[in-house]
């Protein structure tokens, strides 16, 4: 398993937040996931042999929000 953590850039309520939630639980391979509003990240495990970074980034993109990987 692999954790990373994604900078989200416009969640700023918690409808958008459950939106965020809601994206990344539907991708194959994403195990758990913990979104923080007030930091607007979401921390993210997940199986690197089935899924990735790209894929995460791509389906927040999808539904409207710029994500990008954090190096903290």
């Amino acid at each position: 398993m692999t954790e990373i953590i994604i900078r989200i850039e416009g969640m700023e309520c918690g409808h958008c937040a459950k939106e965020v939630s809601e994206a990344l639980s539907a991708i194959n391979g994403a195990r758990k996931i913990r979104i923080s509003l007030e930091k607007a990240f979401a921390r993210v495990v997940f199986d690197e042999s089935v899924t990735g970074a790209d894929q995460m980034i791509g389906a927040l993109g999808a539904i409207g929000f710029k994500a990008v990987l954090s190096d903290s």
